[in-house]
């Protein structure tokens, strides 16, 4: 199992133990990087939206739970 985020705010993700992956189709980031320009303005983030490209961050069940511990919520 993955666990699959998608985000502009991705920057030191990987301190977290996210890999990082681009979006490959530009047609498919364009659309996500217009449909994320509100939050990011409401947001008022000090960093241009443009700047930033969306990226998918991945990370394994395993590897969260080995990392963060196995505290499930029922």
């Amino acid at each position: 199992m993955l666990l699959i985020i998608f985000t502009m705010l991705n920057k030191g993700c990987e301190r977290l133990g996210f890999e990082t992956v681009d979006i490959a189709n530009p047609l498919y980031r364009w659309f996500k990087t217009a449909s994320l320009l509100p939050l990011m303005a409401v947001a008022k983030s000090r960093v241009s939206p443009l700047s930033r490209p969306p990226k998918y961050l991945l990370m394994s069940k395993g590897k969260l739970f080995s990392l963060y511990g196995c505290h499930l919520i029922h």
